[in-house]
């Protein structure tokens, strides 16, 4: 089991969300997506990535998706919350 923390803040109209292990290792390439949306984004080299906040105000769940993790749905209302993943 392992702990993925999501750090978000809004810089200048853009949610920035990071996503690292319990370890605080980065995860990279982790898609991060608005569900029933066309909107995807992945994780840099530096485990963020960058959404426009105004996307992320009209809807209710971000899902994450990572190789050798479960896949995740957050309320964008949590998404600077510690969250739970379990390897697959």
């Amino acid at each position: 089991m392992f702990c993925n923390q999501i750090f978000a803040f809004d810089q200048n109209g853009v949610q920035v969300i990071r996503v690292t292990d319990i370890n605080n290792e980065l995860v990279t390439g982790a898609k991060v997506e608005i569900p029933g949306t066309n909107y995807v984004y992945y994780t840099n080299i530096k485990g963020e990535c960058y959404i426009p906040s105004n996307i992320l105000r009209q809807y209710n769940l971000v899902s994450i998706h990572s190789i050798s993790y479960k896949s995740l749905n957050i309320n964008t209302k949590d998404i600077s919350s510690k969250v739970i993943l379990e390897f697959r």
